[in-house]
């Protein structure tokens, strides 16, 4: 089987949200590595488009709410804005 090198230009942009995410969700006292953690592009209610990185319980079947949710920018990787969940 042949080797092929693709440009993984979204999963390079993907690591880095998700670095600088889990910096401002260890500062906030959540523990990323026992968190169910997830990722999703969407565009804010000011157009700005985004990675939302989502920090949820590990078992949400038992337990619901507490969600830390950041979100970067798509753009450049930059910090955009926490949101807390229900």
């Amino acid at each position: 089987m042949a080797v092929t090198t693709i440009d993984d230009s979204i999963a390079e942009r993907m690591g880095a949200a998700l670095k600088t995410a889990n910096r401002f969700a260890i500062a906030a006292g959540v523990e990323p590595e026992g968190s169910r953690v997830t990722l999703s592009r969407r565009v804010s209610e000011e157009g700005v488009s985004v990675w939302r990185i989502n920090y949820g319980l590990p078992s949400p079947t038992i337990t619901r709410g507490g969600d830390f949710i950041v979100e970067v920018r798509v753009e450049d990787g930059s910090f955009y804005r926490i949101l807390q969940g229900q």
